[in-house]
């Protein structure tokens, strides 16, 4: 019985300090001015875009829902996803979570972090916490403000799906919704990829690019004659479903 209190105190007390390096990581991570520049531009800018694109006369029909930017509100976010995944998504994730790690070393700060927390896997679950909470407030941001710049700017209407059919307004935005969380799953991976860099990397400043490399590389190896368990398998082929 003793042993199993004793147990159960130092669990709870593993996760307060979890809990305690979360809070500190996430508002040393938000007080970084490029951060908050960011985070302002992904829940400003693409209401602005999508609004500015949907008056115009000549629209993106090269894009899949391009065409339909002047119908209705719900073809913006959509056209602003097949943007953010192939490029926005992975620079977000580059300048996030590529350089978590490697501030610290080129600072000199680890060896005050570790006196402070004395223990490393906690440092690394705070950060990488940290880093995915900005990486969805992001994402939230890009979905939400084209969204809404789409709706304010054209209007709450039915959208011409890809087999032809028309969607419901309620229905449109549920697909957009579901389009929007279905690159959560490749934009995590490509976070963790950039944790990795940071941490193996150290001081060098190819942490902040390696997301980006290999991103790009995904969508150069769809271009590729490979089999296709092996593209449906690349985190980058979500991007384009």
């Amino acid at each position: 019985m003793t042993a199993t209190i004793t147990e159960d105190r130092a669990t709870k007390a593993r996760r307060v300090s979890v809990a305690r390096g979360y809070r500190f990581e996430l508002v040393k991570l938000v007080s970084q001015w490029r951060i908050r520049l960011l985070l302002l531009a992904c829940w400003i800018a693409p209401a602005l875009f999508v609004a500015a694109v949907s008056q115009q006369s000549s629209l993106p029909v090269d894009t899949l829902f391009g065409r339909w930017m002047h119908a209705t509100g719900w073809a913006g976010p959509l056209v602003l996803l097949g943007f953010a995944g192939t490029w926005a998504l992975p620079l977000l994730t580059s300048v996030v979570a590529g350089d978590v790690f490697a501030s610290e070393d080129r600072l000199g700060t680890w060896r005050h972090l570790l006196v402070a927390v004395r223990s490393p896997r906690r440092i690394f679950a705070a950060k990488a916490l940290s880093s995915l909470t900005v990486i969805l407030l992001l994402v939230a941001g890009l979905a939400g403000s084209s969204a809404a710049g789409g709706v304010v700017a054209v209007g709450n209407e039915a959208l011409v799906g890809l087999d032809g059919h028309l969607l419901t307004p309620a229905d449109a935005a549920g697909k957009v919704l579901l389009a929007w969380v279905c690159v959560l799953a490749p934009t995590l991976a490509l976070a963790a990829i950039g944790l990795l860099g940071s941490v193996t990397l150290g001081r060098s400043p190819m942490g902040l690019l390696l997301p980006a490399l290999v991103a790009l590389a995904m969508q150069l190896a769809q271009m590729l004659p490979l089999p296709v368990a092996v593209r449906l398998a690349l985190p980058g082929y979500a991007f384009i479903a």
